[in-house]
């Protein structure tokens, strides 16, 4: 019970604790994002088309 109780006032403990919600919260972050594609397809500068793609990455 002590060695919990000397855990849980660590400061250690709970630096790494601070870093793991840091790194789960930038997961599902990035993982909740869009993604933006572009094509461009022409010779010339006026005959050029332009195709923007923006995919959402959220699953349901």
């Amino acid at each position: 019970m002590e060695k919990l109780k000397q855990l849980l006032t660590s400061k250690k403990f709970w630096t790494l604790v601070a870093a793991l919600v840091a790194a789960f919260a930038a997961f599902f972050t990035t993982s909740c994002a869009t993604s933006t594609t572009l094509t461009v397809r022409g010779a010339q500068v006026d005959s050029l088309d332009f195709n923007r793609t923006v995919q959402f990455k959220m699953k349901k």
